[in-house]
Parts: C-alpha cells; sequence; structure tokens
C-alpha cells in the first residue's frame, strides 16, 4: 500500500525523512516511515507518492492546496496538527477538518468524535536517561534559543521574547542569545516585500549585543547553562507543548517556561520555572527569582527531570512512541474507511 505525507515544500523529496536534518527535530517521520513499512505501507511524501495513487494521506498540518487535492480521492485521510492557531490558523478551521477520517492534535480540550491527543514527538540526540547529564558542572548562567519572528495575533509571544532579550541584556545575569534572523531586521506590513532584499535587512542593522549567532546543536549550547528561556511560539490553555521545554530539560538546563497555561497537567511542576505568572509583572521580577535559586535547588530540579525520563519516553512527547501511536491510527483509520466504504 502507498502513502503519501503532506509537508511543506521545503520538506519535500522525501527530504523530511533525513534524520539529522534540522537539529533531529524531523527524526519521528523517519520512524514513522519504518513502523509502516513493518506493517506493509510505503511512506513517502506527495511529490513521490501522489495524492491520486496513494491509499492513505497524513498531512503534517493543514496546506489548502493539498487538501483539495486530496479530497478528490476517496483515501484515508489523516491530519497532525502540529502548529500553533497563529502559525497555521487552517489546522483550526471546522469546515476544513471536516475533510479528514482522523486527527491527532495536541489539543486537550478537543472532543470531537475523530479527534485524538498526540504529544510533539521529540528526538534527542542522546540517551537522556544519563544521570551525567544532569551531574555536569555549568559556566554559564541564562540562554536563550530562538528565532527572530513577527505575529499581530493576540497570543502570539513573540514580543514576550523581545521584551526578555531586552532586558536580560542589560541586567546583572550574564545572558547568551542564539538563533536565525537576528542579525537581519524584520520588516513588516507595507515594508514586508523588502525581507527579500538581503542588502535591505541588513545595512545598518545591529542585532541584540549578547547576540550569538546561529547553531546548528542545541543540547550542546544548552547542557552548558544553568537555565534557559523556553518560551512557546503563542499562549494557550489547551496544551501547545513544542520541544522547546524538553530540549532544554533533556540536556540539564533548567527552562523556564512561558507557553501553555495548563502545562503542569503533563509535565511535573517541579521539573521546570514555570513562569507563566511571573512574566506578567515584567522582566525584573522573572530576573529575582532566577536570582534566588542556588545550586541545592538547582540540583533537587535535575534530580526531578532525571527520573520523569522513563514516564516521558511512554508518552508520544518523545519520537519512538510517537511514530508507535500514529502508524497505529492509521491502521485503524484505513480499517475504518474500508468498513464505511463497504457498508455503503
Amino acid at each position: 500500500m502507498l502513502a503519501a505525507l503532506i509537508v511543506p515544500k521545503f520538506l519535500k523529496e522525501n527530504r523530511i525523512f533525513k534524520a539529522n536534518a534540522r537539529d533531529n527535530a524531523l527524526n519521528r517521520f523517519k520512524l514513522l516511515r519504518e513502523e509502516l513499512k513493518e506493517k506493509g505501507i510505503s511512506l513517502a511524501t506527495e511529490d513521490i507518492h501522489p495524492l491520486g495513487k496513494a491509499q492513505l494521506h497524513i498531512h503534517h498540518d493543514i496546506n489548502q492546496t493539498s487538501l483539495r487535492e486530496s479530497n478528490k480521492s476517496n483515501a484515508a485521510k489523516i491530519l497532525i496538527v502540529s502548529e500553533s492557531p497563529i502559525i497555521c490558523p487552517e489546522n483550526h478551521d471546522s469546515e476544513l477538518r471536516k475533510s479528514f477520517h482522523r486527527i491527532l492534535s495536541w489539543e486537550s480540550n478537543n472532543h470531537e468524535k475523530n479527534t485524538y491527543w498526540l504529544g510533539c514527538g521529540c528526538s534527542f540526540t542522546q540517551e537522556i536517561t544519563q544521570p551525567q547529564i544532569y551531574d555536569r558542572t555549568r559556566s554559564e548562567e541564562l540562554c536563550m534559543i530562538a528565532g527572530n519572528k513577527r505575529s499581530k495575533d493576540p497570543n502570539e509571544l513573540y514580543s514576550t521574547r523581545d521584551k526578555a532579550i531586552d532586558h536580560f541584556s542589560n541586567s546583572t545575569v550574564d545572558f547568551s542569545l542564539f538563533g536565525v534572523g537576528w542579525d537581519q531586521r524584520q520588516f513588516q506590513n507595507i515594508f514586508r516585500p523588502l525581507n527579500r532584499v538581503r542588502k535591505a535587512r541588513t545595512i545598518w542593522h545591529r542585532p541584540p549585543k549578547d547576540f550569538k549567532g546561529a547553531i546548528s546543536n542545541k543540547h550542546e549550547i544548552l547542557r552548558d547553562f544553568r537555565f534557559s528561556l523556553a518560551f512557546e511560539n503563542a499562549k494557550t490553555n489547551n496544551g501547545y507543548i513544542t520541544e522547546k521545554l524538553f530540549d532544554s530539560m533533556f540536556s540539564g538546563c533548567i527552562p523556564i517556561y512561558i507557553g501553555a497555561s495548563d502545562i503542569t497537567d503533563f509535565v511535573p511542576e517541579n521539573t521546570f520555572i514555570n513562569a507563566n505568572a511571573y512574566y506578567k509583572n515584567g522582566m525584573s521580577s522573572l530576573e529575582r527569582m532566577i536570582q534566588s535559586i542556588d545550586e541545592t535547588e538547582l540540583q533537587m530540579m535535575r534530580g526531578a527531570i532525571l527520573s520523569f525520563t522513563h514516564e516521558f519516553k511512554k508518552t508520544t512527547y518523545f519520537d519512538a512512541t510517537w511514530a508507535k501511536s500514529v502508524a497505529e491510527h492509521c491502521i485503524q483509520t484505513i480499517q475504518q474507511t474500508r468498513q464505511a466504504s463497504t457498508s455503503q
């Protein structure tokens, strides 16, 4: 059986299955491909397995052009919701969602009949249960790893990142910023087309003073820091939790987290610093909180993280468990659509 994976253009030609791409962040799809192969299903991106020939369509977030093409087929259709509403609002369009036989999503408050909860499927370059990850001495204080992005959505947290960068760049806390886009300006509104002109983005632009550049491996950076600012792209109250929190935790770096207000429904509260309430009082409160935590408290938190690793690997926040779960959903969806077709 052929299965088509619908992905953005830059991940087509099966590029999504290259495990080392984007700091190993897409390894879950490589593992999914292996799981499906064991079940007699060959998975490839839609340009290699055309939608007209594939009997299973797996949509990684909604692309309306591909969805219209997919709807011409009687194939089983699954939607994997990955992005937040500010990145991909189409994922949360009730009419568009009717096209799918099954939806796998992080939305903890969605009780639609065909919707099932799914974590983000994080990948790690090291075995996260090794105690030495959490025992090592750390020479650096605070970092942030994030891209320079903008949004007008009222739930965006990009502006909160900017406020944190401005504050900690001028504080007594030793701070370092890593990521892409900070060495270039971002044009908005009618000037947005200028983002395609490299010279316009760089001339006379000064990046934040603590900007250290782009990186190829987050864990190599995080393992040297005591704390990291782990801010989601958007604030939610229904479980939008991404790799930002877990990348930091499982590098032994304590995350200072802003994002999902229901975070403690999914992650033990003693494994990170929940700053969802702190930041509303300004970044100075975050700074005071960081300075109040001593090494004994940090070691207790790292110990709690180490204890959590075994439970974490059983959830779909972990790539191997994620792949097995999605593969099983694929088989169930295929069976259900066949049964429905036979009964008609």
